[in-house]
């Protein structure tokens, strides 16, 4: 399985969205049938907490609903997407 670039646009978008974007921390990603990228992330929030989120994004590189489109489906690791990012 190969990185397509929409994919680490999509986790340099969400790590470029975020508070703090220096405390992303990549957890694990995963591609669903439907195409959507279903990625679990840490980073701080605005209480200086480091927490832990899910977030999906569709094939348009827009944010999906993670019950919708990720929760309870099986779906191959892309957690190689790390090292693109």
């Amino acid at each position: 399985m190969t990185i397509r670039n929409g994919n680490a646009v999509a986790t340099k978008l969400v790590r470029a969205s975020l508070k703090n974007p220096a405390s992303f921390e990549f957890v694990e990603a995963g591609i669903v049938n439907n195409g959507a990228l279903c990625l679990t992330y840490r980073g701080t929030n605005s209480f200086n907490a480091i927490i832990t989120s899910n977030i999906a994004i569709t094939r348009k590189l827009t944010k999906g609903n993670w019950n919708k489109e990720c929760g309870g489906k099986t779906m191959p690791s892309f957690d190689h997407i790390k090292y693109a990012i």
